[in-house]
Formats: C-alpha cells, structure tokens, sequence
C-alpha cells in the first residue's frame, strides 16, 4: 500500500478557529490525568458518533502524525509491535470497546491518514507555492532532518516517474468523484449516520443491530451526485442507471 504520489490541493490550509486546538487539549489534559473520554463508536463500522466523535476523528489523524515517521515508505512497513503502540494510546485517550473489529477499522483510518499526511506534505511542500518553506514548525513530529530526507526522496528520479504514472491516470479519470476532504470515508461515514437515524428504537430497551455498511457501488454513485441531485456529467448516469438495472 504506497502512499500516493501526487494529490490536488495545493492550496493553503484554511484559517481554523481556535475551538478544534482548544478541544484537543482538552482531550490531552484527561488523558494526561488518566482520564479516558467516553465516545460511541460502532465497532463493526468504526463510525464514531455523539459529542465526542469530531474529537476521535481528529486524534486518529494526531497519533498517526505522532507515531509513524514520514520516512516510512508506507504503512505496509510498519510494525505489529508499532501498530499495538498506536492502539494502546487510542485506547488510553478513549473509552471504547477493545474488540479486535474495532483495531482493525482504526488502523485502516490511521493508514489512510498517513497516505493523505505524506500526499499533502509532497504536494504542498515540495510541488506546491510552499515550496521554499518548511513544515517543520508546523508538525513538531517532524525536524528539519528528517524533512530532508523525505523531500530527498520526493525528488529522486523514480519517484518523479511514479508521479508521473500517477498523474497521466487521474488526466484520464473521466469521472472523477465529488468528495471533499475525507473522501469515502468521511462519505461512508455519513451514509451509516443515516442508516442509523432512520433505525426506529428496539423494543425491549436493547440496542439496535448497527446498519450494514454501505455497497462499492452505492458509494461511486453518491460520490459522483451534486446537493442538487444530479450526476457530475452524463458519463456518471449512464454508468449509475447501468449500475441501477444489474443491482434490481
């Protein structure tokens, strides 16, 4: 699993208020005290939801910064003893179930997080108009030599005909998605959300069976949906109602 080479988004990060820092080192000081915070999350899905799901989401992305170097090709190299470490300090920050489903489902966020982590460094930081700065200042997981290296290697000829490969296919992407950032996880995300809010309660007082997850190709026709309900071109509808008539 190979970080992908080239990511659009060069843009700057937009402004944050203070409330997403404030909450996180609200959540570090219970931690630090050995407090643990109580979140719900799914453990089949991994989906986390209540006051506390934008706080899990955004530790996920925290400890993955924290914990593996950019330096590591991908996170197919990184270690079961390293990946027990990550899974410890989830579950010293967060009050959820230590079920084998729900490592799983964090480790998967966590190896997206790195993947899309090193993409924006390299597509930023080295291609990008922050090009002659450094994000050193930024992320305190990464010194200066450790920069080096990694944009060493972001510049070397078989990672350049890598990124080439890479962006001659997305060129020839006639139907690309309309996802923001998060893509199909933030969208899957949502579509159990959904699922959930419409599961009328059980009788009897006892939780309610959590909704299946969403099908590939659910998902390829609502990443490619606008609010307005229609598809991002005809290509996309035809391919949906094809989708639509094999699936009935």
């Amino acid at each position: 699993m190979a970080d992908h080479p080239h990511s659009s988004g060069d843009e700057d990060p937009p402004t944050r208020s203070t409330r997403g820092p404030t909450r996180m080192k609200q959540l570090l000081i219970r931690k630090n005290s050995g407090e643990r915070t109580s979140v719900n999350v799914n453990v089949t899905t991994g989906v986390a939801t209540g006051p506390h799901a934008d706080d899990f989401r955004s530790y996920l992305g925290v400890v993955t910064r924290d914990k593996i170097s950019i330096l590591v090709p991908s996170f197919d190299h990184v270690s079961e003893v390293d990946r027990n470490i990550i899974w410890k300090d989830i579950l010293m920050t967060f009050d959820i179930p230590n079920v084998t489903t729900l490592r799983n489902k964090c480790l998967s966020t966590v190896a997206e997080n790195f993947r899309n982590f090193k993409s924006k460094l390299t597509s930023r930081y080295i291609f990008g108009h922050l090009k002659h700065k450094s994000p050193c200042s930024s992320y305190k997981s990464i010194d200066e030599e450790t920069w080096r290296l990694f944009k060493e290697s972001r510049m070397s000829e078989e990672w350049q005909a890598i990124r080439s490969k890479a962006q001659g296919t997305s060129a020839h992407n006639k139907n690309p998605h309309l996802l923001s950032r998060g893509g199909y996880r933030k969208l899957e995300e949502k579509i159990l959300k959904q699922k959930a809010d419409d599961i009328p309660p059980s009788q009897g007082g006892s939780p309610p069976q959590p909704p299946s997850p969403p099908s590939r190709h659910e998902k390829w026709k609502l990443a490619r949906m606008r609010p307005s309900g229609t598809y991002s071109s005809d290509t996309a509808r035809e391919i949906s109602e094809r989708i639509d008539a094999l699936v009935e």
